[in-house]
């Protein structure tokens, strides 16, 4: 099998490369297949063949990586103490290369991003602090602009708006305000998805961060978190802002707030 980068590099994609003989340190190979563009199993440089695995007479190599499906109602631990068993009778029945070769049954995004996985996570965790230390100056605005339209909610107030709709109002205006910051953002990162995951690629081993890009996946998040930002925090600033004092808040036509 020809991975998709080595059929388009080495063949020019040529359609009748399936059926081809090629030499491979100096063995001859027929080429059944091309593999999916963006498919890779190494964490390292991406492979370009795939040929069947050979018999090592000599048992000498003590590893060997193979990935698998779990049967349907399995487990890892079902696989996992399954597949010990195999390896210890394998051990007995060749102790001079097996005595200590074991199996270690892992999930495969555990095997492909373990060593990565807390860097990732970390990062996570700092977009999300800069996500609440935004949020929190957008509220902080949005209240002292509240401030300032304390005559208008009176107004309103007066005119017969109850609590739950000049709540509903400041929600509206809320989620206008995350909408309109999460399609923005999204732009941002459609147009700059591309450099980073090539900046990212080349000085950090994170695998398949080639294949980085906004999809349909990440249309979703943005839009649960543009929804779910405007909401908790929008609802801080319109309890706060509703109903106020009608008194006090037609008062300040004579007024300025700071």
């Amino acid at each position: 099998m020809l991975s998709h980068g080595a059929w388009k590099r080495y063949f020019a994609g040529r359609d009748d490369i399936v059926g081809q003989t090629l030499r491979v340190n100096e063995q001859p190979y027929t080429v059944v297949g091309v593999m999916p563009p963006g498919l890779t199993c190494s964490l390292g440089q991406p492979e370009q063949i795939y040929t069947p695995l050979a018999r090592d007479p000599n048992r000498g190599h003590g590893f060997l990586r193979v990935l698998g499906r779990l049967r349907s109602g399995a487990s890892i631990g079902a696989a996992q103490s399954e597949m010990s068993v195999i390896a210890r009778r394998i051990a007995a029945q060749y102790p001079k290369s097996n005595r200590d070769t074991g199996a270690n049954v892992v999930p495969l995004v555990d095997g492909m991003v373990g060593k990565v996985k807390a860097g990732l996570l970390i990062l996570l965790g700092v977009v999300t602090l800069v996500l609440l230390i935004a949020c929190t100056n957008v509220a902080n605005l949005m209240l002292a602009r509240s401030a300032a339209r304390q005559r208008e909610l009176a107004v309103r107030a007066a005119l017969g708006a109850g609590r739950a709709r000049l709540i509903q109002q400041l929600l509206t205006e809320s989620a206008v305000l995350g909408l309109a910051g999460g399609a923005l953002g999204l732009c941002l990162a459609s147009w700059t998805a591309s450099f980073l995951a090539a900046v990212l690629a080349s000085n950090f081993p994170i695998p398949r961060i080639e294949t980085t890009r906004t999809d349909a996946w990440v249309l979703g998040f943005t839009l649960v978190v543009s929804l779910a930002t405007a909401m908790v925090f929008g609802t801080l600033h319109a309890v706060g802002a509703a109903p106020p004092d009608l008194q006090e808040g037609l008062r300040e036509s004579g007024r300025s707030a700071t």
